[in-house]
């Protein structure tokens, strides 16, 4: 059997979690004689606003296609929209491994009204309606300053956002010609079943792989007593300064934190600007690259905090 899997990068420093669940899926097939990986070749700026550059990659995606010949395609991000067209065309099964909403949000974040369901891209009006809301809402969280929802700026953003819904509109309809559509989770599931045929299937894509579990002792640097872990918050981190995907909203939300729990951060490094408040109760890990440490911290966890509006998360 030969297996092509396209995706935007598979760059063994990357720190992201899209890279690392493929790389996964790569050594789970050893046994496939025959996998193939595509990246994204031509970047364009502009054209990546509006998920368009990985277009620009279909003549690659062809032509390797027309060389490698596989049975099958798996495909992440969006590389996977010109790669679903081309696969229909070409009658060869796909899978489709959605990461997140982004490709099928205007606004890149499917979050809406506190206490809502986004019903997704089935209505225009109540679309756009969400999109100018969102300026204020930006705001609200932290991630824009007071009085950005009234700029130029934040005027132009609109425009383009409400371009989006019809390229994420165009996204949501290829969706319904993959053989199989994988999410992470019930809830982003919800999210786009709501929006297309039932051809979407829940997978755990990170699972916690119970068999690289250690146990260690944190012991406090500040006063040095054992912190149990009852008494641990692990802080993901999905890039550096995430504030789009919440960061500004949580680091808030830690001021109201009791004094005696601790809070470890693993992923990505906040920047030290926005830590303008007592920070001793913080643990910095930085990116873990050791799966079993990782694996480790995630199986200990009471309660996780994910900076994140994105259903992909839930």
């Amino acid at each position: 059997m030969k297996i092509l899997i396209t995706t935007i990068q598979f760059d063994p420093t990357t720190k992201g979690g899209a890279y690392r669940s493929i790389k996964n899926l790569v050594d789970g097939l050893s046994s496939v004689e025959n996998i193939k990986i595509l990246t994204q070749g031509i970047k364009n700026k502009f054209l990546k606003f509006f998920n368009l550059d990985v277009y620009l990659s279909s003549l690659k995606i062809i032509r390797t296609i027309l060389k490698f010949k596989p049975d099958i395609i798996i495909t992440q991000l969006g590389i996977a929209f010109p790669t679903i067209i081309i696969s229909k065309l070409m009658k060869i099964p796909i899978i489709h491994i959605i990461r997140d909403t982004s490709y099928f949000c205007p606004k890149f974040t499917d979050i809406i009204e506190y206490g809502k369901a986004c019903s997704g891209l089935n209505n225009r009006k109540e679309c756009f309606k969400c999109i100018n809301y969102w300026r204020s809402l930006r705001v609200l969280i932290g991630n824009k300053k007071n009085g950005w929802e009234y700029s130029l700026k934040s005027a132009i953003s609109n425009i383009l956002y409400k371009i989006r819904y019809f390229i994420c509109k165009f996204n949501l309809n290829l969706l319904k010609k993959t053989s199989v559509n994988v999410v992470a989770s019930n809830l982003m599931k919800k999210n786009i079943t709501n929006k297309i045929s039932s051809n979407v299937k829940i997978i755990n894509i990170t699972p916690i792989n119970k068999r690289l579990i250690d146990t260690f002792t944190l012991v406090s640097y500040v006063d040095g007593t054992v912190v149990g872990k009852e008494k641990r918050l692990i802080f993901v981190m999905p890039t550096d300064d995430a504030s789009y995907k919440g960061l500004d909203f949580i680091l808030k939300l830690i001021r109201f934190i009791p004094k005696d729990y601790h809070i470890f951060i693993i992923g990505g490094y906040i920047p030290s600007y926005k830590l303008s408040w007592d920070a001793t109760k913080l643990w910095i890990m930085g990116y873990i690259y050791s799966n079993k440490l990782l694996n480790t911290f995630y199986y200990e966890s009471t309660i996780t905090l994910v900076p994140t509006f994105s259903t992909e998360a839930f």
